[in-house]
């Protein structure tokens, strides 16, 4: 998860940040010297950025984890995507279309795409678990109860037949269903529109952050459906949350200037 995370923002650094910081460098300083002066440490913090990926890259092979690997390669491929405003201008048809596509690899035709990643068809016994957790009698509408599921009389049971001791359902939809019924599927899949629309709008604005944020959401929606992280103590429900609470400065209000902020964050007049 922290891979995943980290290596969407290390791609954003990398052609957002450094991009409209090498443009702005080159228009201030014009062709003075001043230019090449400033190249030395440009590339110091370029190498740095290498580094870190390359290590990022390795880890990836080192954990042999597919999930990391699909939902960082979908995450940079969802990020570059809706960089084009045709794309943003027709914002759900490329959404439904990239869930459809996920979900015809995770429903329809399973074995050859998990067949190219080394896996075996149970997707690592997680199909064999969701049956036997569908066929848990609980009540459909409001599920077990808060974080409740797991603590049920079952879950003995679940435990006798898998050699883990299974203590989440390793898919977040899933998850939420047996804990909050279809009431909570419903608020659940309620925040992933708001939040959605909500980022459309600052992606049709031009926001750079913005489209950075939407392909972390992107990233951690795929996540989950091979792993419960939906209201849970992990870095991909918090990205979830940042990416629902983000709200850019309008552009009709400037930023606070420098002596403000001081002011603000330390209490005293400039």
């Amino acid at each position: 998860m922290i891979l995943i995370v980290c290596g969407l923002f290390l791609v954003w650094d990398f052609f957002d940040v450094r991009t409209d910081q090498v443009i702005k460098e080159s228009t201030e300083e014009g062709l003075d010297g001043g230019m090449e002066e400033s190249m030395g440490p440009d590339r110091s913090i370029l190498f740095g950025r290498i580094i870190l990926m390359a290590m990022l890259a390795w880890l990836l092979v080192m954990i042999k984890s597919s999930t990391a690997i699909v939902c960082l390669l979908l995450g940079i491929g969802s990020y570059f995507l809706y960089q084009s405003r045709k794309v943003t201008e027709h914002f759900g048809a490329y959404t439904i279309l990239l869930v459809l596509i996920v979900l015809s690899f995770y429903v329809i035709g399973p074995r050859v795409f998990i067949s190219i990643l080394g896996k075996d068809a149970t997707l690592t016994g997680r199909t064999e678990l969701w049956a036997d957790l569908l066929n848990i009698r609980i009540v459909p509408l409001i599920g077990a109860g808060y974080k409740s599921f797991w603590m049920g009389p079952w879950v003995l049971d679940l435990w006798e037949k898998y050699a883990f001791r299974v203590n989440q359902a390793h898919n977040g939809y899933l998850e939420i269903y047996l804990n909050g019924g279809l009431i909570g599927v419903g608020l659940l899949l309620a925040m992933i529109v708001s939040t959605g629309s909500k980022l459309k709008k600052e992606l049709l604005d031009g926001d750079n952050l913005a489209t950075f944020v939407f392909s972390l959401f992107i990233t951690a929606l795929i996540s989950n459906l091979t792993e419960a992280t939906f209201n849970a103590l992990s870095i991909i429900w918090l990205v979830i949350l940042l990416a629902a609470l983000y709200y850019p400065p309008s552009s009709g209000q400037p930023l606070l200037a420098e002596n403000e902020v001081s002011e603000t964050f330390f209490g005293y007049e400039s």
